[in-house]
């Protein structure tokens, strides 16, 4: 009843999302699709990621629970009988084993089965709980082979029939399930000698046949998703030694999001001051167990307990940590990856744990007490403790926030809607991490069960190639934007995309995207992209525009079929990868098959190549929120081990940072590269604080020490450095702590000052000699400690050193043409937050992202070819420092007391620009608003028109000051807002917003003013602003200037469309290897690209044939082919090393073609009958089948009787120990390695003292147990009142280790006298 009671916890009605959405939708319509290994579906198709795992047990258990009830009442029974078998198969081993007496084996067993891991997670990922809580079924039936109760061959089947029911979700989990009854057997007295033991292996082998081809399949064939999610430093971080002991080893347990505790019952385990208590009660008492005397096969228990503790314990960074910490992190990320989840070696630990609670509760009766009561009390006080530790597990937080009763009706609506297109692909658009919605937190994508059509979605688990997820990324960046998509419209048709589902739905607080409404403002901003079809009612999202809950926006012209055939001559080459694919589109040279540098293979190559510097080097942070996951681009060498979705094994095929000036600047963190809270703020990189620019800056956040260092290459003589800390709150607001003081060194010294706070420049003297680096580390803040605020510089001048970055493009492939175009200028764009809808711009608070680059754009491009060719490019606005001139109205200067944003379209000049879009709003914190206009003469005035968006001037009533030259008048503002008094003469005009408290009044912090129009006198309209040749920005090729001109438009200044630059006459290009371009600032505009190309007649606009085909599986394509000349034939589908095609028998040979998608080439006047083929998928289905009959063997040999004759082998026992004391000394020397392995030449030190008061204690080994308990429960009291929740500072992180490493030590040394016969 108590295990059914946490089942039933949740409330009822509600589904939670438990490992895969898709088994409470459509369980049959998935079991179905995973009878083959690809599927079409998701993200132009890829590998299911252990789909065949949920074949048995748990996927039929939902299908055919669903038949009969409703599926919260299948999902509550699925729990129930997981924690019943957990408690059930713990009871029978306990009882096997003949530890304990009947009511206390039913405390341990419930321990063991309210387990921490457990309860944190059987309601969020049950496939984790499920081989945990059956492992000791596993391991029961050769306890009883061992005790004569079981023969071998039977006992070996229900063995392997548990290892069977543990199904193949979870692969990783079910070894460490199957590894007790492997140890168990290993520590068996000549355990090669037993029958038991090879029909155990084969029985287990015949078990996870079904599952262990197919994953050896998927593992030959998948991409390395593997390398793209979470790392051993990530999943270890938060696990220290009281963890592993307290059974709290799950980082998602620990882990909390914007939206909140990821997992809420682990959540509270890991940080409620109670459930840190009870649970190191429970587990300390199951080491002071496993310490006393009488328990059978202590040798068995202790050797798990120890692999346990090794495999959690040693992966995690500490102070005192392991010496071996850096080289098993590295085997977790490399080849040992696939068990670089740890905590799923936690039942190693768990379970001798209960052994041993059981084995101490039946020592009870054995006390001596006054009481006669006192005995049951104790048992009584363990149960309820047992209980109390599982607390969170009654209150129906087993379950993730975010249930549901079921997928949004307009998920439905929107899955039928697609069924009736057959054929057209839709985008799922924005990206996030999982499927967090409004509505309820399914994780997995709604759509995936509700429709058969083919769609695409980026999430945190990327099962398709490098290039397809960075493709999507791509699109994702541009949503960002709120700005059209311009090229990747192009990219989205050729890659077969019709429709893109807009999840207004979508919850961005809990998920940490921005707001939905600026992919919104993207897609009504693309000509091109039309809206046409809603699903749901009707409500208004962060841009106060009222939308569906689902929008689908059609992609207007031409879409690329599932097959497409191409002539070699239209295929072009070039560097860089799939995201590239929408700066060729934007360049105008796209339309037509790309084959990248890393995919050139001799079956094809193009005739025609270009450049990109797209494809950068770039730390990638997988568990960032989409879009906001790279870091600014790296030096060579910084980025040869930089974690990213990488197409190729060569990373040298990357654009990458060089300096000039400099050899290196480096900083110990910043928000460019060290991902904290929020996004990566790829602008505040160390670079920033020496680019002479002050709008930029170095920021650094949670940095105890933080240092900037700067590297010349060269002994230079400084005898000074002048130093700006960053000081404006515009970009951080009152995160920002001022920096006030500096040690700042070189290589004969170091200086300590302090820094202005008012935004002056500290001019700091250096030691004379000359000196190699220069160092800046901050000390102190306005805001305290460096480590507990955000602070940074915004400007380091350095006497003597002008440095420049410079973006370097990757060698050509040996094998290409010389490139005769290029595309430069793939920076982060950054965003100004503003949302562009129906003729409003609005400016949403806090989504101002700075671009990657405010400053010069410089590429050294390798691979070009000599000749002539033409130059353009686009320029930028930077929303830190806008081109304010341009912005400028003729006769009038404005200026506002405040302002809520700094984008260009919410600057005071939008008040005079005659542009209704544009809205001037002051900043919350400001009390009494005011607007100045100055005026070039002095003009006549009486009435001032006030254009106010929405209704504000109705509800909010404002009073006004207008003062006029000194002159005031104050006036209440009216609704159709104009403002009269009797007539003045002035040049200056001050309007001042007084506020009139009242109910329901919104008050001045949501003004929204639009324009101030002096009746009578109106404002000269903003014009395009032309630059004639040779007046445009500053161009230099190979160091020649070359003249350009420039046109920026209004809508340019707003950032609504490109401001376009270019050369005034055609750039010779020369021979050398590698060429230099240079564009500089012009007027405030930020240089963002930087196109060459060359004019030769070259058809511009090929287009492909589509091919007549029939899919008649998801991994079988046919078709047929004309004759014609070479050619190269073009999948919708993702590229895989298992696609194979054929043509009248004869074999194509593949290619990889715009990155991502498979292609084959079709020789010259070949024709015929073409079949594709996923090759993989056969033997993926002989897998099935064959390990189906095994599994059936496996069955049958459990329920098949056995012969009474031959039965049983002749029990065992542990090894023999004939000396005891060899036995001891074995064990001593095994915990003082371990020790040593666990906590370094500290732990070495703890064990010796460990083992030497154990030694020497004499007949007082219950002293020392107590001891041992007595120090656990004081590490629990110090977490518990120190840091609940967190692993703490490095001082008591390091105490608590070494606290409980010695109570581990302390109960496991034996003592001098051992009894006989005790393992």
């Amino acid at each position: 009843m108590v295990v059914w009671a946490v089942a039933a916890s949740v409330a009822p009605g509600r589904i939670a999302a438990d490992t895969k959405s898709d088994l409470y939708v459509d369980p049959w319509g998935f079991l179905a699709s995973a009878l083959h290994l690809w599927d079409p579906q998701v993200s132009w198709g890829g590998l299911q990621n252990q789909a065949y795992g949920y074949l048995f047990p748990m996927g039929p258990f939902f299908g055919l629970g669903s038949e009969l009830l409703p599926m919260w009442v299948v999902q509550r029974l699925w729990w129930a009988t997981l924690l019943t078998a957990g408690f059930a198969g713990m009871l029978g081993l306990l009882r096997a084993l003949q530890v304990g007496g009947p009511r206390v084996r039913v405390i341990a067993a419930l321990a063991y089965a309210l387990a921490p891991r457990v309860v944190s997670t059987i309601g969020t990922v049950s496939s984790e709980a499920h081989p945990q809580l059956l492992a000791p079924l596993i391991l029961w039936p050769l306890v009883l082979v061992d005790r004569g109760r079981l023969g071998a061959r039977k006992g070996a089947a229900l063995s392997g029939l548990a290892v069977l029911c543990c199904g193949g979700v979870n692969a990783t989990a079910t070894a460490f399930a199957v590894l007790p009854a492997a140890i168990w057997l290993v520590t068996r007295t000549r355990w090669w000698r037993r029958t038991v033991t090879y029909w155990w292996v084969a029985c287990v082998a015949a078990a996870t046949s079904w599952w262990v081809v197919p994953l050896l399949t998927l593992g030959r064939y998948s991409p390395p998703f593997l390398d793209w999610i979470e790392n051993a430093g990530t999943v270890s971080s938060q696990i220290t030694l009281l963890d592993v002991l307290r059974g709290t080893t799950h980082w998602l347990g620990h882990l909390v999001t914007a939206g909140g505790a990821w997992w809420p019952a682990g959540q509270q385990i890991v940080s409620a001051r109670s459930s840190i208590l009870f649970t190191t009660a429970v587990m300390t008492l199951g080491l002071v167990g496993l310490a006393l005397r009488g328990l059978p096969h202590r040798t068995f228990f202790l050797a798990l307990l120890a692999t346990g503790l090794l495999v959690i314990a040693v992966p995690h960074e500490a102070p005192f940590g392991s010496p071996l910490t850096e080289q098993v992190q590295a085997a977790l990320d490399g080849p040992l990856a696939p068990l670089r989840n740890i905590h799923k070696a936690d039942l190693l630990v768990r379970l001798p744990l209960a052994v041993g609670l059981a084995h101490l509760l039946g020592r009870v009766p054995e006390w001596k007490s006054r009481v006669a009561w006192a005995r049951e009390a104790v048992v009584g006080a363990a149960a309820l403790l047992v209980v109390a530790a599982a607390a969170p597990g009654f209150s129906g937080a087993i379950a993730a926030r975010g249930t549901f009763t079921e997928y949004a009706p307009q998920w439905q609506q929107l899955g039928s809607w697609l069924d009736q297109r057959p054929g057209e692909r839709a985008l799922i658009v924005p990206a996030s991490s999982f499927g967090e919605y409004v509505w309820g937190r399914p994780m997995d994508e709604p759509l995936r069960a509700l429709t058969t059509a083919a769609y695409a979605v980026r999430d945190a688990v990327p099962l398709t190639p490098a290039g397809t997820i960075r493709l999507l990324d791509e699109v994702e960046s541009r949503l960002q934007t709120g700005r059209s998509l311009d090229g990747a419209m192009a990219m989205l048709r050729q890659s077969g995309v019709r429709h893109l589902v807009l999840r207004n739905d979508l919850s961005t607080g809990a998920s940490g995207q921005p707001p939905v409404a600026l992919a919104r403002s993207a897609l009504l901003n693309s000509p091109g992209i039309t809206l046409t079809k809603g699903f749901g009612s009707t409500w208004v999202d962060a841009a106060n525009e009222r939308v569906f809950p689902l929008e689908v926006y059609s992609l207007d012209g031409v879409v690329a079929d599932e097959l497409t055939l191409w002539n070699a001559a239209d295929v072009i080459g070039a560097t860089g990868a799939a995201e590239d694919l929408a700066r060729l589109e934007d360049a105008g040279l796209g339309g037509r098959p790309v084959i990248f540098d890393g995919d050139l293979t001799s079956a094809l190559m193009p005739e025609r190549s270009v450049v990109t510097d797209g494809f950068r080097a770039r730390t990638r942070w997988f568990g960032a929120p989409r879009g906001q996951d790279v870091t600014s681009t790296l030096t060579q060498d910084a980025a040869r081990h930089a974690p990213d979705y990488l197409p190729w094994g060569d990373v040298n095929r990357r654009s990458t940072m060089a300096y000039d000036g400099i050899r290196d600047v480096s900083a110990t963190t910043s928000v460019a590269q060290d991902y904290r809270v929020g996004d990566l703020q790829p602008a505040h990189r160390p670079f920033a604080a020496i680019d002479g620019n002050p709008t930029t800056s170095w920021v650094v956040t949670g940095d105890a020490s933080p240092e900037l260092r700067v590297e010349f290459g060269r002994a230079v003589q400084l005898p000074s450095v002048s130093i700006l800390p960053l000081t404006s709150r515009d970009r951080f607001g009152d995160a920002l702590g001022i920096a006030t003081r500096v040690v700042v060194s070189t290589d004969h010294g170091s200086v300590e000052s302090r820094l202005s706070t008012s935004g002056e420049r500290t001019a700091i003297s250096l030691p004379s000699e000359p000196t190699t680096t220069l160092r800046v580390r901050i000390t102190a803040t306005t805001a305290g400690s460096p480590a507990s605020t955000l602070t940074g510089l915004a400007d380091v001048r350095i006497p003597g050193i002008e440095p420049r970055e410079v973006v370097r493009t990757p060698e050509r492939a040996a094998a290409g043409v010389p490139a005769d175009s290029a595309i430069l200028g793939a920076d982060l764009p950054g965003r100004d937050g503003c949302s562009a809808v129906h003729n409003e711009i609005r400016c949403l608070p806090g989504m101002l992202l700075d671009p990657e680059s405010s400053g010069a754009l410089t590429r050294d491009v390798t691979g070009l070819a000599a000749g002539t060719s033409s130059l353009r490019g686009t320029l930028g606005v930077d929303p830190q420092a806008p081109a304010a001139s341009l912005l400028d109205v003729a006769g009038v200067k404005v200026e506002a007391s405040s302002q809520r944003g700094y984008a260009p379209a919410e600057l005071p000049s939008a008040l005079i620009d005659s542009d209704a879009r544009t809205a001037w709003s002051p900043s919350g914190s400001d009390r009494s608003p005011s607007v100045t206009l100055t005026l070039d003469e002095p003009t006549r005035i009486d009435a001032l028109r006030f254009q106010v968006r929405g209704d504000w001037a109705r509800k909010a009533a404002p009073a006004l000051t207008v003062d006029v030259d000194g002159t005031e008048v104050t006036r209440r503002l009216p609704e159709h807002g104009v403002v009269t008094f009797p007539a003045m003469t002035g040049r200056r005009i001050t309007v001042t917003f007084v506020n009139v408290p009242g109910p329901g009044r919104p008050g001045l912090a949501s003004l929204e003013l639009e324009e101030i129009e002096l009746l009578g006198h109106p404002f000269q309209q903003p014009a395009a602003e032309v630059a004639a040749c040779g007046s445009g920005p500053q161009v230099t090729v190979d160091g020649r200037t070359v003249r350009t001109s420039a046109t920026a438009t209004h809508e340019g200044l707003l950032g609504l469309a490109d401001i376009t630059w270019s050369a005034c006459e055609p750039v010779e290009l020369d021979s050398r290897e590698s060429h230099r371009i240079e564009v500089g600032v012009w007027r405030g505009l930020v240089p963002r690209s930087a196109i060459l190309t060359r004019d030769d007649g070259a058809d511009d606009s090929p287009s492909g044939a589509t091919v007549s085909s029939n899919r008649v599986s998801p991994t079988e394509v046919h078709g047929a082919i004309a004759s014609g000349p070479q050619r190269l034939l073009v999948m919708a589908d993702n590229a895989n090393a298992g696609w194979q095609a054929r043509l009248d028998g004869t074999r194509l040979e593949p290619q990889v073609v715009d990155g991502r998608r498979q292609g084959f080439v079709v020789p010259a006047e070949a024709s015929g009958t073409l079949v594709i083929t996923f090759a993989p998928d056969t033997r993926y289905r002989w897998g099935l089948f064959v390990g189906l009959l095994l599994a059936g063997v496996v069955f049958v040999g459990a329920l098949w009787p056995e012969r009474r004759r031959g039965r049983t082998e002749a029990p065992s026992v542990d090894p023999a120990m004939p000396d005891v004391r060899h036995h001891d000394l074995r064990v001593t020397v095994g915990l003082l390695i371990g020790a040593a392995v666990i906590a370094g030449p500290a732990g070495l030190a703890v064990g010796l003292v460990g083992v030497a008061v154990t030694r020497f204690s004499g007949g007082r080994h219950k002293w020392v147990l107590t001891a041992a308990a007595l120090l656990a429960l004081s590490a629990a009291v110090a977490q518990a009142w120190l840091a609940p929740g967190a692993v703490g500072g490095s001082a008591l992180e390091g105490s608590l280790r070494l606290l409980v490493l010695g109570a581990f030590v302390l109960a496991m040394s034996p003592p001098r006298e051992h009894p006989s016969g005790e393992a």
